[in-house]
């Protein structure tokens, strides 16, 4: 949205009006598998005479919305409405201070602008949009704001029709969403919300219901309305003159999915989003040994390697947590001896890359820094030292990167550990550097907790590099588009099947598939090959490692190759992506399924990889149309393990049948013929299988 439009617009009138626009969605990759994104759906603005607005898409409408100062409806003193051929523009005088509201549309999206001017502080939260009650959808998208989401696609609750016990009713709720929102018709037309913006202000929509009940002991169901908004967190910021916030975009478009990554790779655009890099596929010190892992492992890591024939092509070692005080990053403990520099020079001569875990924001009560820069830490608003975490050996603390000086100490880490040899970094726990300025005091005050946390991973790219790869861990995700090549999902994987971790796990990754490999690299964490200090069984196992494999993300394990068995190193093998990104399909995205099916495309053998997997407690059996999953009516159906396969046959469906936990994995071919012996998930060529 151009600042010109605000200008332009400066007669008004009172005349109803409205605009529509058919999107055209095209996406050639999923359009046989998604529906044909090609379809058009019209979606239109239709402006009232009071300054609320609607927007209606197909099935689905959001109607009566109107501007909000944080929870509070405006009440201006003047509404002013001006109609164009491609949209209009309202004008809400409060007094003094004065929010105008542009509508109008690109070639992709409604367009939503914001102004807010006459005032010279921010309020808390500007909502240009809110109050919209929604009409027509039956479920919606919502996203977490980071690592671990939630993240999905839900069914819009329904209340309870008719209680028979006298107690309070529990069926108001309220859902908060990032990154993007979504609502769907039964016809599976689809209304997205999001920003192609996040370096200043965190932008959340949140989907909230009213209900009322009538008769004794609220015994029926009168009413259910479900309301959306969508605005952004100004934390009371000054400013001068005039306040302009992103441009929500509405799009449109009766193929979810394709839908979905259409936005994505427009605010990977916008953005510049980091998809340059290789597929990652490498080694964390994190999950064998953890903060025990030393030199000498490293050495063991290093020396096994040379052992093993053929050699495996890992791209690089990264060493995580353990190295260090959480907070003094460039003193190395007893464990490297010869400090970090020592390590990565011992990885580059090895020829991988070398990696290193910094969570920039933490700080131990026991380092040298907390002792000797206590004016470097955040604080609460009594002047309290903010403290996360509570150990048996110290506590955590969070660094004030408002500070100056604190701000450059975190440059001289990242410059040093890239001139010592790393090309690698892992930013861990994010997340504590991102604190609404409201609810702390910081040393220089005046800017949006964005603004913070986007001033420090900026300063992290200058540091580290164009070259080197940057996995963001414990992250929100916003802010992090165009400055990190890697993001990770979810939990972190627990060495037994739960929904805490391993559940979260499949559903982050589910979920976020539409931005895999736009935004970023999606790392689902590590996969386990070894058998030993862990409880999962062959199967889950290796369900993991298959999952992670073929949707396309980042492929790293902790566990030391040459303890390894040859059936288990040949997985490894398997698993190898090619240097540029490929990334799996999910036919069934939109629906709620347990059993979880993703596909890869093998255009060079006129192929296709289809996985299935059972992340229930439950033995699942279904039969699925080969149409479904290639866009063809039959093909040559091949069980496909490492290195083997077997023939089913000429086939028109699949019939899948799987315990829990376990998943199988075809090869489906229209030549009818089976997988190359040495041909691994991600398409490639490889010794050793």
């Amino acid at each position: 949205m151009k600042r010109r439009n605000f200008l332009q617009l400066s007669s008004f009138s009172a005349l109803g009006a409205g605009l529509s626009l058919p999107f055209s969605l095209a996406d050639d990759l999923f359009a046989p598998f998604q529906g044909d994104a090609r379809q058009m759906v019209p979606a239109s603005w239709r402006i009232l005479d009071n300054g609320a607005f609607d927007i209606v898409v197909g099935d689905l409408s959001v109607t009566g919305c109107y501007p909000a100062i944080g929870e509070k409806p405006l009440q201006p003193l003047q509404v002013r409405v001006k109609r164009t051929s491609s949209g209009g523009l309202v004008e809400y005088l409060l007094g003094t201070a004065k929010i105008s509201i542009i509508l109008d549309s690109d070639e992709d999206s409604l367009t939503l602008a914001c102004r807010l001017s006459g005032i010279n502080k921010a309020p808390d939260w500007i909502y240009p949009l809110a109050g919209g009650q929604v009409r027509g959808a039956r479920k919606w998208y919502k996203q977490g704001m980071g690592f671990a989401g939630p993240s999905g696609i839900f069914p819009i609750p329904e209340p309870e029709q008719k209680m028979e016990q006298a107690v309070l009713k529990e069926d108001v709720w309220s859902y908060d969403s990032y990154l993007a929102t979504a609502l769907f018709s039964d016809k599976n037309n689809t209304l997205l919300i999001g920003v192609y913006r996040h370096d200043n202000y965190m932008h959340r929509s949140t989907l909230y219901n009213r209900q009322h009940r009538f008769g004794l002991i609220d015994r029926q169901l009168d009413s259910q309305e479900v309301f959306i908004e969508s605005g952004f967190g100004t934390e009371q910021i000054p400013f001068a003159g005039e306040l302009e916030l992103p441009v929500i975009h509405i799009m449109a478009g009766p193929s979810p999915y394709a839908l979905f990554q259409r936005y994505a790779k427009h605010l990977a655009a916008e953005m510049k989003a980091r998809t340059s890099k290789p597929s990652r596929y490498y080694f964390c010190s994190w999950y064998e040994f953890e903060r025990e892992y030393s030199l000498s492992h490293l050495k063991d890591l290093i020396n096994g390697l040379k052992g093993i024939t053929p050699p495996i092509s890992l791209q690089a070692v990264q060493i995580d947590d353990g190295y260090c005080v959480q907070g003094d990053w460039l003193e190395a403990n007893d464990k490297w001896p010869g400090g970090m520099e020592t390590a990565f020079r011992l990885i580059n001569d090895a020829g991988m890359e070398a990696g290193i875990w910094v969570a920039p924001f933490m700080v131990h009560s026991g380092s040298k820094l907390f002792a000797e820069h206590p004016e470097w830490l955040l604080r609460d608003n009594n002047g309290n030292i903010v403290t996360e975490w509570n150990f048996h050996n110290g506590s955590m603390h969070v660094l004030d990167s408002s500070h100056p000086e604190a701000f450059e100490y975190l440059r001289k880490v990242f410059r040093t550990f890239r001139q010592w040899g790393a090309t690698v970094f892992k930013t861990d726990f994010m997340d504590w550097g991102l604190r609404d300025s409201l609810k702390v005091k910081r040393f220089t005050p005046g800017k949006t907790s964005v603004q913070y946390f986007t001033e420090v991973i900026r300063m992290i790219r200058e540091e580290i590099g164009e070259e080197s790869y940057w996995l963001g861990c414990i992250s929100p995700f916003q802010p992090m588009i165009g400055y990190v090549d890697g993001m990770r999902l979810a939990n972190d994987v627990g060495v037994s099947w739960n929904d805490e971790s391993i559940g979260n796990i499949f559903r982050e990754t589910y979920a976020g598939h539409w931005f895999n490999n736009i935004l970023w690299q999606n790392d689902p964490d590590v996969l386990y090959l070894r058998d030993s200090d862990i409880t999962l069984t062959a199967e889950e196992k290796e369900s993991i490692a298959l999952w992670n494999g073929i949707l396309g993300g980042t492929i790293t394990t902790s566990d030391r190759f040459h303890k390894l068995s040859p059936e288990k190193l040949k997985l490894w093998r398997f698993l190898q992506p090619p240097r540029e990104h490929f990334t799996a399909f999910l036919p069934f995205w939109t629906e709620k399924k347990d059993l979880l099916v993703a596909v890869r495309h093998y255009p060079h053998t006129e192929a296709w990889g289809v996985l299935f997997v059972n992340i229930t407690k439950e033995r699942l059996s279904e039969k699925i149309p080969v149409r479904s999953l290639t866009g063809v009516s039959e093909t040559y159906v091949y069980q496909w393990m490492p290195g083997n396969s077997v023939p089913f046959g000429l086939l028109e469906e699949i019939s899948i049948s799987l315990r829990p936990h376990e998943s199988r994995l075809f090869y489906l071919s229209q030549r009818k013929s089976p997988p190359p012996r040495n041909m691994t998930i991600g398409g490639i060529m490889t010794e050793g299988m």
